[in-house]
């Protein structure tokens, strides 16, 4: 077991604007420990490689409080991290997603000599767009000199084009899922996609506990705890199947769906990506978490970035991306991860009854099974603004 030291420390954090250079181990131990909150048992591989945590606490006693983490490593080293989110996982149990602070962390195992910089760069880019952050060097320009030169071919009448998308490759087109890459700047799904989704989640007519929960969920998964601006949207109630749809379209597209968009635009991959792989995403994404979905080192998006039609690697570890915090693979987790595996892979959908949960007449406040959906063909209200053909 190692000891983790949850700390409150705001001037510092991840644009390392702010530091402290210790002069020892000790006094950078004591710095850190004189900010304790908690201090809770943690068990785990201790080491500068975490991106997450499991830890035994109730979200609520640390949520408020900690920024920051540090820890003694397996190899006697100190480790700290900036605490970037904390989620629910259980009643008695939250993850905690954190960066590496390499700064503290190797500060004492460097030393910087004097020195001279030479040059340094500014941010080539903000917001996705090129930025225009120019210094003059004041630096003459002198003759070119042509020092050899070799014809490599007849240019005649031709024409040079440049593209930041490689020539002759284009973007996928349509699917069953409908729209092509043109679609996804708006961060909507297709109808297929919104309906696939719709199946896995249920609906619920009101504020209901659903099973192994402690916190009430409404509509299409919109919680109490965790979604309060959306839970509190649906009221009052009951709410109606086609106000649900319109709250969980709104979420979709703008919290999940517009994310996905601009991470796909910082890989430089948003015109290669189809509308039923993007459709698959949002629901990953929805289900497990945007933040979790976008930076899990095991999330099938990294693999994503890197070439988004290897298909075969990519299958492999959206299904095994099916095990909770606590390490179980649930049996709805599983099919739910093959279903979206078969979106993406193979522009497949899966069009499940969609589960109507209603209150336990003999347990008040708690969801049980009522049945299936069976408004619009058992679709439910399906957005016409959506792109694609109709479900």
């Amino acid at each position: 077991m190692t000891t983790l030291y949850l700390c409150k420390i705001p001037e510092l954090d991840k644009t390392y604007e702010n530091v402290v250079d210790f002069n020892s181990t000790s006094t950078r131990r004591n710095f850190f420990l004189k900010r304790k909150v908690w201090e809770v048992e943690w068990n785990g591989k201790a080491d500068s490689a975490r991106t997450q945590l499991t830890v035994n606490l109730a979200l609520d006693v640390i949520v408020t409080k900690a920024d920051y983490l540090f820890f003694q490593g397996n190899d006697g080293k100190d480790y700290f991290y900036f605490i970037d989110s904390i989620e629910y996982n259980t009643p008695s149990s939250v993850i905690i997603n954190v960066t590496l602070d390499v700064f503290t962390t190797y500060c004492l195992d460097f030393e910087i000599q004097h020195s001279f910089v030479e040059r340094c760069h500014v941010d080539r880019w903000e917001d996705g767009i090129p930025s225009v952050q120019l210094v003059n060097e004041d630096l003459p320009v002198y003759q070119y000199v042509v020092k050899d030169s070799k014809e490599i071919a007849e240019m005649t009448g031709g024409i040079v084009y440049t593209s930041s998308t490689p020539l002759g490759k284009l973007s996928g087109g349509s699917s069953s899922g409908g729209g092509g890459s043109e679609n996804l700047t708006s961060g909507k799904p297709s109808k297929f996609g919104f309906r696939f989704i719709k199946g896995y989640e249920g609906f619920t007519s009101k504020g209901l506990r659903l099973s192994g929960e402690s916190f009430n969920t409404v509509g299409y998964g919109s919680t109490e705890r965790y979604n309060p601006e959306a839970y509190n949207a649906h009221k009052p109630f009951p709410c109606s199947e086609q106000k649900a749809s319109e709250i969980y379209k709104d979420r979709i597209v703008g919290e999940f769906g517009a994310r996905i968009y601009e991470a796909l635009q910082e890989s430089f991959i948003n015109d290669q990506v189809k509308q039923n792989e993007f459709d698959a995403m949002c629901s990953l994404a929805y289900n497990r978490g945007i933040n979790g979905f976008l930076n899990d080192s095991t999330s099938p998006f990294q693999l994503i970035k890197k070439n988004p039609q290897n298909y075969s690697e990519i299958r492999r570890v959206w299904e095994s991306y099916a095990t909770t915090s606590s390490g179980q693979q649930l049996p709805g987790l599983v099919a739910r991860r093959k279903a979206e595996a078969n979106i993406y892979c193979n522009n497949e959908y899966e069009m499940r009854p969609i589960s109507v949960i209603i209150e336990d007449p003999t347990d008040p406040g708690v969801g049980v099974y009522g049945g299936t959906l069976t408004d619009n063909n058992g679709n439910g209200f399906i957005p016409s603004d959506l792109p694609g053909v109709e479900v």
